[in-house]
């Protein structure tokens, strides 16, 4: 259920939400290290976003244990997402969903959805993104990877902990920029009490002055 989140996801770069949460540091590289396919809420969170607003085909969050190497998919926090490089229109679709993951929020933050989703990699047509090298690099896994994008969580993001799911399910989470401080205004007190002083302290000085010289 995605509650109270956005209606329509606009790929360009202005309908990157600024949230009032801060955005979360890039996800550890963390492999898979157990058997626990179960999809987590996390992925099944982000799976529905994606599938509502953009629509592409769900290819599944889990795999069974002794299918393959190791995969996040055997920990529920990986999701593939069904398109086709060959095709224009899958592929618009899916380079508009990365290009959003990707931007800078409205306070300069790079990569802002990327982190706040707590993704870890993504693959897609040969090519993978990772904040290692936070750029896109050949990829040469068994898998080509032009029939679908391939998502893969850390725990925090697998979980649902991190900010995009708050967002999505409505929760208390403003779309504001981050207002930066005015900058602040001189008081007048200190100089005002100054003058004051320096006013008492000479009318005293006159006032002895006067009073020895008579």
């Amino acid at each position: 259920d995605l509650g109270g989140g956005p209606l329509a996801l606009r790929m360009n770069t202005s309908a990157v939400p600024t949230l009032a949460l801060p955005v979360e540091p890039y996800a550890a590289a963390v492999p898979q290290t157990t058997c626990d396919p179960v999809p987590k809420p996390g992925a099944i969170t982000f799976r529905a976003f994606v599938l509502t607003e953009l629509g592409g085909r769900d290819l599944g969050i889990e795999r069974p244990c002794a299918q393959g190497g190791a995969s996040e998919h055997k920990e529920g926090r990986a999701w593939d997402w069904g398109l086709n490089a060959g095709d224009p229109a899958e592929r618009a679709q899916a380079e508009g969903l990365l290009s959003w993951l990707l931007a800078p929020d409205a306070t300069g933050e790079e990569h802002a959805m990327f982190r706040r989703a707590g993704l870890q990699y993504m693959i897609w047509d040969h090519r993978i993104w990772s904040p290692r090298t936070r750029a896109w690099g050949p990829y040469g896994g068994e898998s080509p990877h032009t029939d679908h994008v391939h998502f893969s969580f850390g725990w925090p993001g697998a979980l649902g902990e991190t900010s995009l799911y708050a967002w999505l399910r409505g929760e208390a989470v403003p779309l504001v920029p981050r207002a930066r401080p005015a900058p602040a205004r001189p008081s007048l007190w200190p100089a005002a009490l100054v003058a004051l002083a320096g006013g008492a302290l000479g009318w005293y000085a006159v006032r002895w002055t006067r009073a020895v010289m008579r």
